[in-house]
């Protein structure tokens, strides 16, 4: 029942199929990138690669910690606004942010003004009922 096995080569160059030339092609092209560079400069990317993953992870953290802190600051303003002990008026200055914020008929009135350019947004927010 068995019959003989018979080896067939892939390769075009030792009597494989020539459809598989292109194919072996460019899989050895893409296996050849690392001898085509220096050891050298090798070693001097993955340095530089290094350090930039470095660099992005520290700024990965500030910009969390700044999002964090900036989180808490909002936080606090919104219990100013609508929380428990809510005022009636008041105005918050964050490094040149001013934030105003008025209760009248049933909603709260926020205007947040640039310092520097003088632009102003103002958001109109329905007083909830706790």
């Amino acid at each position: 029942m068995a019959n003989d096995l018979v080896y067939q080569p892939v390769n075009p160059s030792f009597g494989g199929n020539a459809l598989n030339g292109s194919y072996l092609l460019s899989q050895a092209s893409a296996n050849n990138f690392k001898f085509l560079t220096n050891p050298a400069s090798q070693q001097t990317a993955t340095a530089t690669s290094a350090a930039t993953t470095s660099a992005n992870a520290i700024k990965q953290f500030q910009s969390e910690i700044t999002s964090s802190l900036l989180s808490q600051i909002a936080y606090q303003v919104g219990q100013e606004i609508i929380g428990e002990n809510a005022q009636n008026s008041g105005t918050f200055n964050l490094n040149g942010e001013i934030i105003q914020f008025n209760r009248a008929n049933g909603q709260v009135n926020i205007n947040i003004t640039d310092a520097t350019s003088g632009a102003t947004t103002n958001i109109q927010v329905p007083i909830p009922n706790f």
